[in-house]
């Protein structure tokens, strides 16, 4: 038997009943059209978290420029709200470069999944078109 691990960590089990096992037909179809149907996407549901607030170094820095009386303060806040705003949009394409790799992986295993049916289901095919010439 084998266990697919879906996106929310859950287990789908498959077991494959074919002429190995006693039986004269195939289930393999039927298994890789399970597969199939099953949706390999996801939605991510993210809140804000608190590893999507900026560092604390900069949470810092930000706390001493609103304290800082000098002509030069308006200039400063507005340099430190365009890097504050570069390193939010820095960690949400590292948090989509994540999740991309991530879903990548995962299709990449249910293909190796449906290719693996594919030969066995194939193999099977070709041990009953011998068995059925030699009769």
């Amino acid at each position: 038997m084998i266990c697919l691990i879906t996106p929310n960590r859950t287990l789908i089990p498959f077991a494959f009943n074919g002429p190995h096992q006693g039986q004269g037909k195939s289930h393999f179809t039927s298994e890789r059209r399970k597969l199939r149907n099953f949706d390999m996407t996801f939605e991510n549901h993210q809140e804000a978290t608190p590893s999507q607030a900026l560092p604390a170094e900069l949470h810092e820095l930000g706390q001493l420029l609103e304290n800082l009386d000098s002509p030069e303060h308006a200039e400063l806040k507005a340099c430190y709200g365009r890097v504050a705003e570069s390193v939010l949009r820095r960690r949400r394409i590292l948090n989509l470069v994540q999740e991309a790799l991530s879903q990548l992986r995962l299709d990449v295993k249910y293909l190796m999944f449906d290719l693996e049916m594919t030969r066995r289901e194939r193999d099977e095919l070709q041990q009953q078109i011998e068995d059925d010439e030699r009769s």
